[in-house]
């Protein structure tokens, strides 16, 4: 890459970012450290995302779990009354 071109995306980088990598362009072992400090924040950040995204899969399995039970309960207090009902009308004839 010649002297002066920049990286693709280099616009877009905030100011600091950018005075670094102008003025460590000739320092590989700067470039590498700078590279290796980005990609760390990337697998940081992919990382917390990942467990916003179990977290939230958790919580709708916990909600899914009690929206069952209480269907189930509330089905089932229904039939013990419509089983009372049938059974003191039947039991009359």
């Amino acid at each position: 890459m010649p002297d002066n071109e920049m990286p693709p995306g280099f616009e877009d980088l905030p100011p600091e970012e950018k005075l670094f990598i102008f003025g460590n362009r000739g320092k590989p072992e700067m470039m590498a450290v700078y590279q290796a400090t980005k990609t760390l924040e990337l697998h940081t950040e992919f990382e917390r995302q990942c467990k916003r995204c179990d977290e939230r899969i958790n919580s709708l399995e916990d909600s899914r779990k009690k929206f069952k039970w209480v269907l189930g309960t509330v089905g089932t207090i229904f039939l013990a009354v419509k089983g009372f009902i049938l059974t003191k009308i039947l039991g009359g004839w």
